[in-house]
């Protein structure tokens, strides 16, 4: 996926924050003059009450808001009725920041009859200040005979919302309205200030700012504008001087807090922010922003979980709070949830087309989610908006890499080195392009000059090494490893990456210490886990790799990455079945969210018989990232394992439409055409498959293969010459000659063509195809001593020795099947497909394991029709008739269609005296497939039967 990082995409949160000076309606209180004018009741009030009011109004004044809520409170306790204490009390709200509160009092104010002319101001600013822009254009309207000053304020109101909609012209114009009404006007020029900003205009924002502190000296919002743009030129000191000008003016002012906290933050001063916040919290407890702060404190510190559950607190009270509605993108991305994080970016994007924070973050969401042409759809115009942005150059070449064009990728990368030429991580990227493009040892020569730009970081020295092991220099491999080591001694995945370039070299005591050493730094590290568990399976020592992961699980009972690899590793572990589901259960648990768990609990299922929980588990994976490629794949096979093609069908055309340069993609949906029968499909797809990458090899194979079947043999072995021409180093173009020449019944040929590939690639495949074509050939003998000697050479290869074992079985060599069979049990004694197998060799030569190896591979696959039939079988043939029928009754339930499954019950049933029943299945047996191999008998025992 692209390397990007949503903290890194910044260097600073000023644009998460949703910066007034690019926004308009971030932390800060919206730039009005708020005067506010205190008018007895006709009635005369109580004493208390009028006292009450009076010393709210002094608290005010003086900047004291907390006690003046507190001798408001105290009076609507009293006369809940008063409207000038609701209207103050609203008021206040908005000086503290607690726009939903002050929204509330002063719609109360309103309905209670105070001056619509003296409410709505204040009201529009609580509605603007929660981005509810539409509602400040339908309730704050301009009269014609209400004061300059005041047409002047709504006027300016009314041009932020109309801003904050996107109508940068129309709120322009009613600017320049407001400058008419009232010259100077401190809100209108900081409103013209933020359009500067959002062109980017800094110079005569800091003169639109000035003209604003003259105007209204006394007024916090220009100096909490100041504050911003100190802030946005990295000006520290500068910024919270500002601020703290607007704590003199209202001590009580906790946007000014917010705002030293949020430069604290950005400076990870995490602690000093805390105790602003906190001060916030004491002045205006239900003040929404600083939940806000709360929540980007805990991200700036990766504590995502934490953040999502501050920001969604926000949310739920103001839901178009923008800057919250950018960090919950950013948040959701963190975590993974890419589906949930394109919903918020996007609204970020709708609001505010030009953020380019949000479009860098949506971008590399998108390309998580395997979205990579809706990726480099939205990145275009972030790419005409900051041409000169080197981490956009960058992002741009990472999906162009990822979209398999590296020559696109090589010029963006270039561009982002020449933008920065210190910049490591651009460096690292031009080199891994070149790499693709095959320029080598310019790319070694960038990812060397990355190493040395990068003081505390090593992505390239990883890249470095990598690289050279992959030219198998590994002793310039492991001198680069020693430059790394010196920069992360105390890292345990140093010492990881060494293992592998000593495993390169087969050095396995070597990689073995370095891996040690990596988990004694840490012992909880699951890479190193996993590879010294390589290890001791290669050593067949499995046994030690499962001591290893439960020795973690010890120390972290919910290590999610821990319980996975055990899953993993399962069966070569010597794991049941239920061990597995076990584990990827408590994985989901521990992190209901992530999607690996269920998918790998789905195949799980799938591969156990039970394709309705497998199917259950996949949708619901799907459904919690519907754009997730391996969501997709795994849903798409489920489906096609439970026959359901036309659903597989939807599915795979689903992973193309989102995909539609992925070959893989094209290859999956191209199989689903096969199964269908729509052959001209899927040799139309592979077509397109094949033109986006010309040397997939499954592709090629799986044309010819349609053409074999289909019959058109001539036309299968153009394609296979073609492929000798254009990979002629390879041994696949005779491969799928030789598959010709086996379906045209030209045997002897077929050997000459198999023979060449074999030389020029040797592998198990090929050593099972020469077998099979010297049988066929009428070298039988020949064939047999070719394959033995494959496996003397190779014997750990498992899938010959399946083959060895299914052909025994096939042709009734039974003790070469149990010998191949009992190997491949050794190293996976849990297998079921061998367990069955090998329990049906054993009975055919009367070997009493027969019954034990049966019920071992039910025990595993009680749901397994196959597995059922074979124990019920044997279980019938040695005289054990009642548990037979039980067994072969549920394999029936199992498989209702597998017609030898069904005969086995018949068989057993007339052994058993139940003629009613026999007959009853072999009526339904004779009435089904004509094809099927035992028809003959079932119809002579159902005449049997029936005299």
């Amino acid at each position: 996926m692209v390397g990007y990082s949503a903290v890194a995409a910044e260097n600073t949160e000023n644009r998460m924050l949703g910066s007034k000076l690019t926004q308009g309606y971030g932390l800060r209180a919206v730039a009005l003059l708020v005067i506010v004018f205190f008018f007895v009741g006709c009635g005369e009030r109580a004493g208390d009450i009028d006292k009450l009011i009076t010393d709210a109004r002094q608290q005010h004044d003086k900047g004291n808001n907390s006690a003046a809520i507190i001798h408001l409170k105290n009076l609507l306790q009293k006369s809940p009725e008063n409207a000038e204490a609701r209207y103050l009390l609203g008021v206040i709200y908005n000086d503290t920041g607690d726009f939903s509160s002050a929204k509330e009092e002063l719609g109360r104010a309103l309905k209670l009859g105070y001056d619509p002319a003296k409410v709505i101001p204040p009201l529009a600013k609580s509605l603007l200040m929660q981005g509810e822009f539409q509602k400040v254009l339908d309730q704050a309207r301009v009269e014609g005979d209400a004061p300059n000053p005041v047409q002047a304020e709504i006027l300016t109101l009314r041009a932020m919302a109309s801003i904050g909609l996107g109508r940068k012209q129309e709120g322009r114009e009613l600017l320049e309205q407001a400058l008419i009404k009232q010259p100077e006007f401190a809100d209108a020029l900081l409103a013209q200030a933020r359009l500067a900003a959002s062109e980017n205009k800094l110079d005569e924002v800091a003169r639109l700012i000035e003209r604003a502190i003259a105007s209204a000296p006394k007024s916090i919002e220009p100096w909490m504008m100041k504050g911003d743009l100190a802030r946005v030129r990295a000006d520290e000191a500068g910024a919270t001087a500002a601020y703290q000008k607007v704590l003199e003016i209202k001590p009580d002012n906790v946007l000014a807090r917010l705002n030293i906290a949020l430069v604290q933050t950005n400076a990870g001063r995490f602690d000093d922010a805390r105790k602003q916040i906190d001060q916030v919290r004491k002045i205006a407890p239900n003040n929404l922003l600083a939940v806000y702060m709360q929540g980007l404190i805990e991200f700036r510190k990766n504590n995502y979980t934490a953040a999502r559950e501050e920001v969604l607190k926000v949310l739920k009270v103001a839901p178009d709070h923008l800057p919250s509605v950018l960090l919950a993108g950013a948040v959701e991305f963190a975590l993974g949830s890419q589906a949930q994080a394109q919903l918020y970016l996007r609204r970020v994007l709708d609001r505010v087309p030009n953020h380019l924070y949000a479009r860098k973050l949506l971008v590399a969401s998108l390309a998580k989610s395997g979205e990579l042409p809706r990726a480099i759809e939205v990145l275009q115009p972030g790419l005409k908006q900051a041409p000169e942005d080197g981490a956009l150059m960058t992002l741009a070449g990472e999906l162009y890499m990822q979209s398999n064009e590296p020559a696109k990728a090589t010029e963006f990368f270039e561009k982002a080195a020449q933008l920065d030429p210190k910049n490591a991580e651009a460096r690292i990227q031009l080199g891994m392009s070149r790499l693709a493009v095959g320029a080598t040892d310019r790319a070694l020569a960038d990812l060397e000059s990355a190493t040395q730009l990068e003081t505390d970081k090593y992505s390239a020295d990883v890249m470095l090494i990598i690289s050279y092991v992959k030219r198998r220099d590994y002793e310039q491999a492991l001198k680069a490893a020693a430059k790394l080591e010196k920069k992360q001694p105390n890292n345990p995945f140093t010492y990881t990456l060494k293992a592998q370039i000593y495993i390169a070299k087969k050095d396995v005591a070597a990689a073995r210490k370095q891996l040690q050493h990596a988990l004694e730094l840490q012992p909880t590290y699951i890479p190193a886990a996993r590879n010294l568990t390589q290890l001791d399976l290669q050593d067949q020592n499995p046994q030690a790799g499962r001591r290893r992961f439960e020795a973690i699980l010890e120390k972290d009972k919910n290590n999610a990455q821990a319980l996975i690899a055990l899953a993993e590793f399962g069966p070569l572990l010597g794991a049941t079945q239920q061990e597995q589901i076990d584990w990827l259960e408590r994985a989901r648990k521990a992190n209901p969210a992530a999607v690996q768990p269920q998918l790998m609990l789905a195949r799980l299922y799938s591969n156990a018989g039970d394709t309705k929980k497998a199917l259950e588990l996949a949708q619901q994976a799907q459904a919690g990232s519907p754009n997730n490629a391996e969501a997709l794949v795994t849903l798409g096979n489920i489906q096609l394992a439970a026959g359901d093609n036309n659903q597989a069908l939807t599915t795979y055309l689903k992973l193309t439409a989102l995909n539609p340069k992925s070959p893989d993609a094209l290859y999956r949906l191209a199989g689903v055409h096969a199964l269908s029968g729509n052959r001209t499909e899927a040799v139309i797809t592979l077509k397109k498959a094949l033109a986006l990458k010309p040397d997939f090899v499954d592709a090629k194979a799986a044309l010819v293969n349609l053409e074999i079947a289909a019959g058109h043999l001539p036309e299968a072995m153009v394609i296979a010459k073609q492929v000798q021409k254009q990979v002629p180093r390879s041994e696949l173009g005779y491969t799928l000659e030789g598959d010709v020449l086996i379906a045209q019944k030209q045997y002897q040929q077929a050997t000459k063509a198999y023979e060449i590939a074999f030389a020029m690639g040797r592998s198990g495949t090929l050593a099972i195809k020469l077998h099979a074509a010297y049988t066929h050939a009428g070298k039988p003998q020949e064939a047999d001593v070719r394959l033995a000697r494959w496996l003397k050479d190779s014997p750990e290869d498992a899938v010959a020795r399946l083959y060895i074992a299914e052909a025994g079985l096939k042709s009734g060599k039974y003790q070469d099947a149990i010998e191949q069979y009992e190997w491949l049990l050794r190293k996976l004694p849990n297998d079921v497909r061998a367990l069955n197998n090998l329990a049906w060799a054993y009975h055919q030569v009367k070997d009493p394991r027969a019954l034990q190896t049966a019920e071992r591979a039910y025990t595993l696959k009680p749901a397994n029709a196959a597995v059922a039939d074979t124990l019920g079988w044997i279980l019938v043939e040695q005289g054990n008739t009642k548990r037979g029928i039980e067994v072969l009754q549920k394999a029936v339930e199992a498989a209702p269609n597998m017609l030898e499954v069904r005969f086995h019950l018949a068989q057993a049933l007339a052994k058993s005296g139940d003629r009613a029943q026999a007959i009853t299945q072999l009526e339904r047996i004779v009435a089904g497939d004509a094809t099927f191999s035992k028809r003959s008998d079932a119809v002579a025992l159902l005449k049997q039967l029936n005299h």
